[in-house]
């Protein structure tokens, strides 16, 4: 059986025009991982749910408790990865979905802080489907959740939320946005978001003379002609875009800063191809194109879109595109 080990949950892959994108899903992915919640402190419980693509058996959850080597910049130690079995690796349950509670341990001996100043913990997720040759492959995904020590008197994070993957008319452009993640003064942080973040939240923006905006749930395909182009976008519901406090400088000696949330969409689809792997509230639009890989007889393409905070927060949304 090959093995493919991935970090794809914290890491983008790069192409060439000689291969297919990290965005086109041939083979058994674990796509995103969703806690809810996703900061917590220990004895405190959480629901963690993979998205997947083409698994063909129960997912195989595990906690490493084994701490990234000091000096490499990375964030999950390769022994987490590549071994099957070990001491630090602790069985969690299998299926889609797992209830986790925080162990009553020092995060800081398994992760470092990160910009936000947040310590995480490894869960890994493994997944068992078949390759594009149609032979069996093992892939494994990585999700960092957000740990809350009882000193830390910060607004615990919260998942951003999709509220609409939509088609955008032809010609339209979306307005200008305020820089999210810039500094938003000194003090304590806001517990729930203070901004809306552009392309609409609970509804969607006004296309005026260019045509209207489609919204498509999960029973509504979107419509293509094969060769063709289609217009997506998503947007957050208000609030997604929290703050939260961070330290400017010297973590001992530093000046306390608020900062806006970055929120940035991840896209993928098992066909045609996408004009962009990643957008945000700078450029919010990704076009579609019915231009190879296509399932045969007017067959639907999955489509995937992730959200993702800065601090662990994850929301996706599962769509499909039928060719025509």
């Amino acid at each position: 059986m090959r093995h493919l080990f991935l970090t794809a949950l914290l890491v983008g892959a790069g192409c060439t025009p000689d291969f297919d994108p990290a965005t086109y899903l041939d083979s058994v992915r674990v796509v995103a991982v969703k806690a809810e919640p996703p900061e917590i402190a220990a004895g405190e419980t959480t629901t963690l749910t993979a998205l997947t693509f083409g698994a063909n058996a129960p997912l195989e959850w595990a906690l490493c408790t084994l701490a990234a080597p000091v000096g490499t910049g990375d964030l999950i130690n390769t022994d987490c990865t590549t071994n099957d079995t070990a001491d630090y690796l602790v069985p969690l349950g299998t299926g889609d979905s797992i209830q986790f509670t925080m162990p009553m341990e020092d995060p800081a001996k398994l992760s470092f802080p990160d910009g936000t100043l947040g310590f995480y913990v490894p869960i890994r997720v493994t997944a068992k489907g078949l390759d594009p040759q149609g032979q069996p492959r093992t892939v494994r995904g990585f999700y960092r959740l957000r740990y809350h020590a009882a000193q830390d008197p910060r607004c615990r994070n919260q998942n951003p939320k999709l509220s609409y993957v939509y088609t955008v008319p032809g010609g339209y452009s979306f307005p200008e946005h305020d820089d999210a993640g810039a500094p938003m003064g000194t003090g304590a942080g806001m517990c729930n978001g203070a901004f809306a973040p552009d392309g609409g939240t609970f509804a969607l923006p006004d296309a005026g003379a260019t045509g209207s905006f489609m919204p498509y749930g999960p029973g509504m395909p979107i419509p293509v002609a094969s060769g063709g182009i289609v217009h997506l976008a998503a947007s957050f519901e208000v609030g997604s875009d929290e703050t939260y406090s961070t330290v400017e400088g010297d973590p001992s000696s530093g000046t306390i800063t608020t900062r806006r949330e970055l929120l940035t969409l991840s896209w993928y689809a098992s066909g045609g191809s996408l004009q962009r792997g990643s957008t945000g509230l700078d450029q919010p639009e990704n076009d579609f194109t019915a231009d190879k890989h296509l399932p045969p007889g007017g067959g639907l393409i999955d489509l995937y879109v992730i959200a993702r905070d800065e601090r662990g927060g994850t929301d996706f949304a599962k769509r499909s595109i039928q060719v025509r």
